[in-house]
């Protein structure tokens, strides 16, 4: 291209660039949002405020729903991110950066639509219904990147469960059974209620442990590959085990139950408070391999097969078969009340927020 033609489109793309800024600033003048915002350990408020001007490689979302993650969640309020120092999470833009301290925003399952797009971003059309990993909020800026378009086959319900079935793909490909394993999964929150699905769905034999009577016969009701496990009756013990009871007696009986040579995948995070666990002779001579497992990154041995797109791909495929929205226990709450809602965690494994015009 002559380089007269080329200097004159560069003015072309930037004079287009700022006219996009100049109507995005004057179209989001008037534009509010509702935003939660945990201000201390156990305190939340929703406060108001006006949108921020949104970057040229960002859209701006009105929200619908966002999932509360109760166990990370109710760490992240306890104050054990702040404990610990550490961003939020290396892999979202909108949670990384520097340690967290109070006040903060956190959450990373937020559904909704476009409402104004970018000819910066490959989602630029208003009106398309997307998942964004972002703190909980009524119109929310987010960059692309953190931004997933919602397959036309998956209800809006089920898209706030893709941070959870990415997590519980995440554990269970970490997991790796083989034919033939006995399979177990420690506590029935959402997570753990879709590790035991998605093993169900693919042919294993799962047993459950889970003392919330609701959340077993959801899961149990839902897949009968998947079978309520009594932690009284003595069981020849476990190849593979799922671990995301978020209690520390969930995990000592995971290492318990686990066959000689056998493997414990954790995906609970515990805060920054130490576990007791019971490590003796039993647990010396066991050979178990015991993992922490998280989504954030694919693990070193996988990352060469299955980039986050391909596992991204797969949670989508795994929302519109298994429909998690029909038989996961559900507790919704709008946004104003978001407070209680905290308060009310364990009265459903799910809690979604909603927001002015959600489904």
């Amino acid at each position: 291209m002559h380089l007269r033609a080329r200097a004159h489109l560069k003015l072309l793309l930037a004079r287009s660039r700022a006219a996009s800024s100049v109507a995005s600033s004057t179209q989001q003048e008037t534009w509010q949002r509702s935003f939660v915002e945990f201000v201390g350990p156990g305190q939340v408020r929703v406060g108001k405020e006006a949108v921020p001007l949104r970057a040229h490689d960002e859209m701006t979302v009105q929200a619908t729903l966002s999932a509360i993650s109760s166990g990370t969640e109710r760490h992240v309020l306890a104050g054990s991110l702040v404990a610990a120092a550490e961003p939020a999470d290396v892999s979202i833009g909108a949670l990384g950066g520097e340690a967290p301290a109070w006040p903060m925003r956190y959450g990373y399952a937020l559904v909704g639509h476009v409402m104004d797009g970018t000819s910066w971003c490959s989602l630029k059309v208003n009106g398309t219904r997307v998942f964004c990993f972002h703190p909980h909020a009524s119109i929310a800026n987010v960059a692309a990147s953190d931004v997933r378009e919602i397959p036309d086959d998956v209800d809006s319900l089920d898209a706030a469960f893709f941070a959870s079935m990415e997590t519980a793909l995440s554990l269970v490909q970490d997991a790796a059974p083989i034919v033939g394993d006995r399979v177990a999964v420690f506590g029935a929150g959402t997570v753990g209620a879709l590790s035991a699905a998605i093993l169900g769905h693919h042919g294993f034999r799962v047993g459950l442990y889970e003392p919330n009577a609701c959340r077993m016969e959801a899961v149990v009701a839902q897949c009968s590959k998947v079978q309520y496990a009594d932690p009284a009756v003595k069981s020849n013990g476990f190849d593979v085990l799922i671990e995301t009871s978020g209690s520390a007696a969930g995990l000592a009986k995971a290492v318990c139950l686990a066959k000689r040579g056998g493997r414990i995948v954790v995906g609970s995070w515990y805060g920054e408070d130490g576990v007791m666990l019971p490590l003796g002779l039993r647990f010396h001579r066991s050979e178990l391999t015991v993992v922490s497992s998280q989504v954030s990154r694919v693990s070193a041995a996988l990352s060469t097969r299955w980039p986050k797109e391909r596992r991204a791909d797969l949670a989508w495929s795994m929302l519109g078969e298994l429909r998690p929205s029909q038989w996961v226990p559900l507790l919704k709450s709008p946004v104003e009340s978001a407070a209680d809602a905290y308060r009310d965690l364990g009265k459903a494994t799910q809690v979604l927020l909603t927001y002015h015009g959600a489904e």
